[in-house]
């Protein structure tokens, strides 16, 4: 529960002097997501229910992926960002099949 409000209160942290830009929003989305993976396996560990888990498993593929991009931004110049987008097709792929062996019960 801990690791969920510390998420949180660094989202809202990021909220509170937000000046926009894909950086800025990469990263908030990324502490939204970490947030709620947080309590996805908080409830997992409270009740085992398979629901939690399939939830924890999508949004960790999503919280990886964000962070990952978060790094990405952070490392190249303002200019040169739109030569990455095929890294950011090749991260999007990973979620997809991540879902997608979720979905057939790999």
């Amino acid at each position: 529960m801990s690791s969920a409000l510390a998420f949180l209160a660094f989202a809202a942290h990021i909220g509170a002097g937000w000046r926009g830009g894909p950086r800025a929003t990469v990263l908030l989305a990324t502490q939204a997501f970490s947030a709620v993976w947080a309590g996805l396996n908080l409830g997992f560990a409270l009740t085992l229910r398979p629901g939690f888990w399939i939830g924890e498993t999508v949004v960790d593929a999503l919280r990886i992926d964000g962070w990952l991009l978060f790094m990405v931004f952070r490392r190249v110049h303002h200019q040169s960002r739109w030569s990455i987008k095929p890294l950011c097709l090749g991260l999007g792929g990973g979620f997809v099949e991540a879902a997608a062996l979720l979905r057939a019960g790999l």
